[in-house]
Formats: structure tokens, sequence, C-alpha cells
């Protein structure tokens, strides 16, 4: 198998898998060595959005799609930094979040 077209981890930045003292992590870790598996056409080139996709309250979950009145429910900031598996910065990313409103 071929090494995935993206940046390869550096292990060394990661604390190991299986660490006897932490000892969730003697059921938790993996078995087996891990393999780089080659990267699908979907994960290389989308999907990918535009700021046309992006309408002004789209990062407002309480005032986006509200029909009448504020919603009923906790009510939390999300704020934060995008960054590579590296610690590097990733430009022009735009993350989707989820509301669950049953």
């Amino acid at each position: 198998m071929t090494q995935g077209e993206y940046y390869q981890r550096d292990r060394r930045l990661h604390p190991p898998a299986l660490t006897p003292d932490y000892k969730t992590s003697v059921a938790r870790s993996p078995r087996y060595s891990m393999i780089s598996l080659q990267q699908s056409a979907s994960e290389i080139t989308g999907p990918t959005f535009g700021h046309g996709d992006i309408d002004p309250i789209d990062n407002d979950l309480i005032r986006n799609y509200a029909k009448s009145g504020d919603p009923v429910g906790e009510r939390i900031i999300l704020h934060g930094r995008v960054l590579d598996e590296n610690a590097r910065p990733v430009p022009n990313t735009l993350v989707e979040i989820w509301q669950a409103n049953a």
C-alpha cells in the first residue's frame, strides 16, 4: 500500500496509544500497527465551499431558521482554530456543526 498524498503524521508529536499506567489505554489501544490508506477522489477534491454558499446569518444557530421567537435550550459559544495534525493553521476552512433540535 502506498502512503497517502497528504502530509504524514509525525508520531513523535502524539502520546503513545498504549500506556499501561493509563489503564483504559490497555483495553482501548490498537492491537496492530497502523497502515496508510490511499485517499479517494472525493477526499482530495471536495466538497468545496465558497463565500457565496454562506448566508449572512448562517453562523448564528439561534436566529437562523427561527420561525417564531427564540429556540429552547442552552446557548453555548464556540470559538477556536482549525489546525492540522502538526499544529499548522488550515486557512479558508469551513467548519460545519449540527444542532440537535428534536
